[in-house]
């Protein structure tokens, strides 16, 4: 039997999956899920209005701030996500081109993801 680990693209894809970039990662994550925490209590306090509400936008405005970043980078990342998926499944690509092509887009992710992270550092988000 001749058994091809390329042509079984779950078992391929943890393969070759490593840890490059999953600290940058984590803290991406991090940084969103606060961002999208923030966003809800001040859609809630806004519901509610009066002092709380601007209590609450004053205290929450640099997770409220890095948003349209995070809501950008969602968008981008979906469409690296998607190229890859197109790579993966081309068939006049070798698995080296392959693997090529995808590491320039996970370095270029990476990229993306360290400069919002270095925005929410600046507006004093850690």
């Amino acid at each position: 039997y001749n058994f091809d680990i390329n042509k079984m693209p779950v078992v391929n894809r943890f393969v070759r999956t490593t840890t490059y970039g999953s600290a940058t990662r984590r803290s991406y994550y991090k940084i969103r899920e606060a961002a999208m925490i923030a966003k809800k209590a001040v859609e809630a306090a806004q519901k509610r209005g009066g002092a709380e509400y601007a209590t609450m936008q004053k205290n929450q405005k640099p997770l409220i701030d890095i948003m349209p970043q995070i809501k950008a980078m969602d968008g981008k990342r979906s469409k690296i996500r998607d190229m890859k998926n197109k790579i993966e499944n081309n068939k006049s690509f070798t698995h080296s081109q392959k693997m090529q092509r995808i590491e320039e887009l996970e370095r270029k992710e990476l990229n993306m993801l360290t400069a919002v992270i270095k925005k929410a550092q600046s507006l004093g988000i850690s």
